[in-house]
């Protein structure tokens, strides 16, 4: 009797409950994770930090032509006719090595004489300032001759068609503009050809015997149409007076 009085109690409660879809009920909770068996624990979130952008080179500032400037000198010697490993001076007979102070170092005595070390008798020494050999052609001359205005290039049209090349070429003008553009300005140039007795030697005249001096060191030994060229200086009166042996 009491089960079915309380039977009659629940009923209308289930009645009045609305109808339910099975659609309409959220999942259950999902499960905590696992305890880490290391027992490590973050205290805060972790930091993200920016990723560095990629550098982009700058392009490299022209090079300067002021004093000042690494390869100055040298850049401006090359310019006179220098090269590397020549001595300096008309003649050439400058050193071709810096010079450099040398510490001597200490050298160890001998059981017999005691032991320890023996201290050099000076501090150190200079060395370097080593000299290349240069033709000597006279007391006055230097290795290109004695310095003047006009330069004599010797084989450089050699096995050419100096004809066809002056014709079509205007060999002249271009030996003028490639000289005066690189070591001065010029005055005249001149090709003492066969039909006059020469062997067509190249003979440029400056208007300065600094230019010149340029001019010979550069091209003495240089290679034009696979000649090889000897560039000497030549007397100033002999040139103007139409002597070219």
């Amino acid at each position: 009797a009491d089960r079915a009085q309380a039977t009659a109690a629940i009923a209308p409660s289930a009645q009045a409950l609305p109808n339910v879809n099975a659609d309409s009920i959220p999942p259950p909770p999902p499960p905590p994770p696992p305890d880490d068996p290391t027992g490590a624990s973050f205290s805060r979130a972790p930091v993200l930090y920016a990723t560095p952008q990629s550098q982009v080179p700058l392009p490299e500032a022209p090079r300067s032509k002021a004093p000042g400037q690494a390869g100055f000198g040298a850049r401006m010697m090359a310019k006179m006719g220098w090269e590397k490993g020549q001595g300096l001076g008309a003649k050439g007979e400058g050193i071709t090595t810096a010079l450099v102070a040398q510490a001597e170092k200490r050298k160890k005595r001998a059981d017999a004489s005691g032991g320890g070390w023996a201290q050099p008798r000076n501090m150190g020494k200079i060395v370097g300032g080593k000299r290349k050999a240069v033709e000597r052609l006279g007391d006055d001359d230097g290795a290109f001759g004695a310095m003047s205005y006009v330069v004599k290039l010797s084989g450089m049209l050699e096995g050419l068609d100096v004809d066809w090349e002056m014709s079509e070429n205007n060999l002249m003008q271009e030996i003028g503009e490639e000289f005066g553009g690189k070591y001065g300005s010029i005055e005249r140039v001149f090709i003492w050809r066969e039909a006059q007795g020469g062997k067509d030697e190249v003979f440029v005249k400056f208007t300065s015997q600094l230019s010149a001096l340029r001019a010979v060191n550069a091209t003495d030994g240089m290679t034009f149409a696979e000649n090889a060229v000897v560039a000497r200086f030549y007397d100033d009166a002999k040139f103007e007076a139409g002597v070219y042996i």
